[in-house]
C-alpha cells in the first residue's frame, strides 16, 4: 500500500513541477527556439492528425509517448521521408527493443532515433542592399534515447522517459541543448487507453518549446479512434483527431484532422476561426498503411508501407512515407 502511494506521490510531484515550468515560461511573449521539436513525425501518426499520445502502440512512440514503447512485442524499426516546404526536407529513423527476460531492473524497453530536417542545398546569402554574400547553409537535428517501464500501481500503468539532445545551425550560428520527456499510458479499460505526456523539459537560455499532452483512445474489432489536446508555450490550446479502419490484415485507411490551420504561412489556433470557409480542409490528413511480408528474406519480420498526406492550407500538402520493420 504504502509503495503505491509513494509512486502516485511521485507522478503528482513530477506533474505540479513539470506544469509550473510551463506557466514560467510561458510567461514572456518570446517564440521558442528549436522549433523542429513541434514537429509530428511517421506517416501513420500524421494521417491520423497527430493524435498518438493515447494510441502509442509503435517505435514512433518515442515522439509522443514514451511509455508505449512497452508495447511493442520484440523488435521494431522505421524510417520516415517527409517532403517539406521550401526544399526542405525531414528524414526520421527510429528503432525500439523489448529487453524480454534481459530486462533490467529499471527498464523493460530501450529504442532511440535520429531526426533531421535541412535545405540541402545552400541558401543564397545577401547583405542588407541585396548584394549576393556567401552560401548560408541551414539544418536541425535531434537525437534522442528512450525507455519504458510497466509498474505495479495496476497492471495496464506504463511510464517511460526520453533523454534527447537537439541542435541547430544556420549559416556560422550553430545552437545546442540537452532535454527530457516523460509520458504515461494507462489502460483504464479494455478499449479505452488514456495517455499523457510532458516533452521538452531543460534548462536553456533559450526558451524551449515545452509541451503538454493529453488524450484518449478507443479500439473496437476494426476501428481506432483518438483525440488529442496540447499546448506549446508559445501556442494556444490546441486539439487534434484521428482514425483508422482495419479492412484486413493488410490494408488500413486512416483519416485526421488538427486544428491548427495555416494560412498565408502563418499559423492559426483553433480559436480563431477566421477564413475556415475558404481553407475548411486545412489541418485534414489522409492516408494508409500496408503490410506484407513478400519475401523469404523477411520470414519472420513484418514489412509495413505508410504513407500520408496533410494540407496545410495556402502553404500547400505534404507527402510522408514511412517504411518499418518489426520482428
Amino acid at each position: 500500500m504504502m509503495k503505491k502511494i509513494f509512486k502516485y506521490t511521485a507522478i503528482l510531484v513530477l506533474f505540479i513541477f513539470s506544469y509550473q515550468s510551463f506557466l514560467i515560461a510561458s510567461s514572456t511573449d518570446a517564440t521558442s527556439a528549436y522549433q523542429h521539436l513541434k514537429m509530428d513525425v511517421g506517416a501513420r501518426t500524421l494521417a491520423m492528425g497527430g493524435a498518438f499520445v493515447a494510441v502509442a502502440n509503435d517505435v514512433n512512440s518515442i515522439r509522443y509517448n514514451p511509455a508505449g514503447l512497452k508495447m511493442v512485442k520484440n523488435f521494431e524499426i522505421s524510417a520516415t521521408h517527409m517532403m517539406w516546404f521550401a526544399n526542405l526536407n525531414v528524414e526520421y529513423l527510429a528503432f525500439v527493443k523489448n529487453l524480454g527476460t534481459r530486462r533490467f531492473r529499471y527498464l523493460d524497453v530501450f529504442g532511440g532515433s535520429i531526426f533531421y530536417m535541412g535545405s540541402g542545398d545552400e541558401i543564397e546569402g545577401r547583405d542588407e542592399q541585396g548584394n549576393i554574400t556567401n552560401n548560408l547553409g541551414y539544418n536541425q537535428i535531434a537525437v534522442t534515447i528512450s525507455g519504458a517501464k510497466s509498474i505495479d500501481l495496476y497492471d495496464n500503468v506504463l511510464v517511460g522517459a526520453n533523454l534527447k539532445y537537439a541542435s541547430e545551425r544556420f549559416a556560422s550560428n550553430n545552437y545546442a541543448t540537452v532535454l527530457a520527456d516523460g509520458g504515461i499510458l494507462y489502460k483504464w479499460k479494455q478499449n479505452i487507453n488514456l495517455g499523457f505526456s510532458v516533452r521538452n523539459l531543460g534548462i536553456s537560455e533559450d526558451k524551449l518549446p515545452l509541451e503538454f499532452r493529453a488524450g484518449s483512445s478507443y479500439q473496437k474489432n476494426k476501428l481506432g479512434i483518438s483525440m488529442d489536446i496540447y499546448r506549446f508555450i508559445d501556442t494556444k490550446l490546441r486539439v487534434v483527431f484521428g482514425g483508422e479502419y482495419f479492412i484486413n490484415n493488410i490494408l488500413t485507411l486512416r483519416a485526421g484532422y488538427n486544428s491548427s490551420l495555416y494560412d498565408s504561412g502563418k499559423l492559426l489556433d483553433f480559436e480563431s476561426w477566421s477564413g475556415i470557409s475558404e481553407y475548411s480542409i486545412s489541418g485534414l490528413s489522409l492516408g494508409f498503411g500496408f503490410l506484407t511480408k513478400p519475401l523469404d528474406f523477411f520470414r519472420g519480420y513484418e514489412f509495413k508501407v505508410d504513407y500520408a498526406m496533410v494540407n496545410f492550407g495556402r502553404l500547400g500538402f505534404t507527402h510522408i512515407f514511412t517504411i518499418s520493420f518489426a520482428l
